[in-house]
């Protein structure tokens, strides 16, 4: 998830159980390694009962590592190596993963996940829909900057497909615009809108359309539902197997 600051900001709030794994291609890691020994002392470092090498992290409770999203083989045995225990209940996060990747190495790797977590959900955040101009516009626009979407998928409906088609138990993906309305309380999502005034709510709403989330689980006691996660709203009626 790029510069994520998730692990240190769940040590800020107190929490104690649990474990944060996270991957990304080693070009990516090494930055957010340097970030690290840049912004915490050696102090913290031991704190953190430090480190195997200058391009990743391996503590009990956090790790970062480099691997190639691509390859399942090497992901696993990374995971293994920082000494994840695939029994545990857990939770995936995959920010602007996905369309990255090209449909068949997405594909894999949501399906290498649904075998590998017998009690796992799964959020995804990639942008979608190529079928507008907007849409058509954004995809241009990356190419030129030479980081193209190899796998975009354009409607929701795909997203939930692709999932349940992987071996997911149940999915729903919804745009973005439903998730500031469906997540966001009223009351922040009114402060919020008092300190940035939108003149053109056209072209918000243009934008989180064209985002998304999905969720997915696999749960083999069957005791993980959608419905213990997310709003009623947010469930599609299309994504149960």
């Amino acid at each position: 998830a790029g510069f994520d600051t998730l692990f240190f900001n769940l040590e800020d709030r107190g929490e104690k159980k649990f474990s944060l794994f996270e991957l990304d291609f080693p070009e990516s890691s090494t930055k957010n390694v340097k970030l690290f020994f840049k912004h915490f002392s050696n102090e913290d470092i031991k704190n953190f009962e430090a480190l195997t090498g200058k391009h990743e992290i391996r503590t009990e409770k956090y790790s970062c590592v480099g691997v190639d999203l691509r390859d399942t083989a090497q992901i696993e045995q990374r995971l293994t190596e920082c000494g994840i225990d695939f029994s545990k209940p857990t939770l995936l996060l995959a920010e602007c993963v996905l369309a990255y990747l090209k449909p068949t190495e997405a594909g894999a790797l949501k399906a290498w996940a649904a075998v590998t977590f017998p009690c796992c959900a799964l959020v995804t955040y990639d942008p979608y829909n190529s079928l507008d101009p907007f849409g058509s516009m954004m995809i241009s626009n990356l190419q030129k900057r030479g980081s193209p979407f190899l796998g975009l998928l354009d409607t929701l409906q795909q997203h939930e497909i692709s999932l349940l088609s992987s071996g997911w138990e149940a999915a729903t993906a919804f745009n973005m615009l439903s998730a500031y309305q469906n997540f966001v309380d009223q009351k922040d999502a009114s402060r919020l809108e008092k300190l940035e005034i939108l003149d053109e709510l056209e072209e918000w709403n243009l934008i989180q359309g064209h985002y998304c989330m999905t969720v997915a689980v696999k749960d083999a006691s069957h005791s993980l539902t959608l419905d213990k996660l997310l709003p009623r709203t947010c469930l599609s009626p299309r994504g149960t197997k």
